[in-house]
């Protein structure tokens, strides 16, 4: 299993091509093998030549689910240029309701795009955050995904584990269907009348990794992408470096 970088984290700095090709370089240089293309405009054709250049895997996108559903073999020939093999949503915008999301009218519409993109060769993966669990009677979107529709996930173990689910567990149970996913820890913050989940460099919270990462491996996952939301909130490179460094030292990569 290869290690990725969701540049999503690093979003501040891809404002323009020089700054994408900079970004790029310094994540190969970090040890990422591959990348994830999220968070800011591009051109397909620069993407595949940074990624030629510096030898990494362009796996799969996030794009956003109105273009997916409105554009769809624009999306197709973006991915088939930059070479990248999985169509990858984001977060279900204008689908979300009180009890999680709204996942009959969801699957309903997306149903015609997925099949054109797989049609094309190319793989369609759903990416959660913790609204995919809020529990809506004895079940939860993630449940109504998972067994009615054949999508891959691009399964988020750091918003699993907010969920308070058994990760290793859903991993297994998504054996085959998560070739690409996402690594994200979080630290618990409490003080006298409140608590909060703070996203923190891989390695410097509670998800735990030392059960999670050989589930993923059993379960046929390819790359495993660090993704640091607000990483731009800080030095986005260092701190994109730091989670690869903690995960190494802890023999991890």
């Amino acid at each position: 299993m290869f290690i990725g970088a969701q540049l999503y984290s690093v979003r501040d700095r891809c404002s323009n091509e020089e700054e994408i090709e900079k970004t790029f370089q310094e994540m190969k240089s970090i040890g990422y093998a591959s990348v994830q293309i999220s968070g800011f405009s591009y051109e397909p054709e620069k993407i595949k030549e940074y990624a030629s250049k510096y030898g990494l895997i362009i796996g799969l996108t996030h794009t956003p689910l109105s273009e997916i559903l409105q554009d769809t073999d624009a999306v197709i020939q973006k991915h088939t240029t930059m070479k990248a093999s999985m169509v990858g949503i984001g977060f279900p915008t204008g689908y979300c309701e009180k009890n999680g999301i709204d996942t009959k009218r969801l699957i309903r519409d997306l149903t015609p795009a997925v099949s054109a993109i797989k049609a094309a060769g190319l793989q369609f993966g759903y990416h959660n955050h913790n609204v995919e669990f809020i529990d809506a009677g004895g079940y939860c979107a993630m449940d109504v995904l998972i067994e009615e529709t054949d999508w891959n996930f691009i399964l988020d173990v750091g918003w699993a584990h907010v969920a308070k689910k058994n990760t290793a567990a859903l991993i297994q149970k998504l054996t085959g269907r998560i070739p690409y996913i996402h690594l994200k820890d979080f630290a618990l913050h409490t003080d006298s009348d409140r608590s909060w989940w703070e996203i923190v460099p891989i390695g410097c919270g509670e998800v735990p990794f030392d059960s999670i990462l050989p589930a993923l491996e059993r379960a046929g996952t390819k790359i495993a992408y660090v993704e640091q939301d607000n990483a731009v909130e800080k030095n986005s490179w260092e701190q994109m470096r730091r989670s690869y460094q903690n995960m190494k030292a802890r023999g991890w990569v």
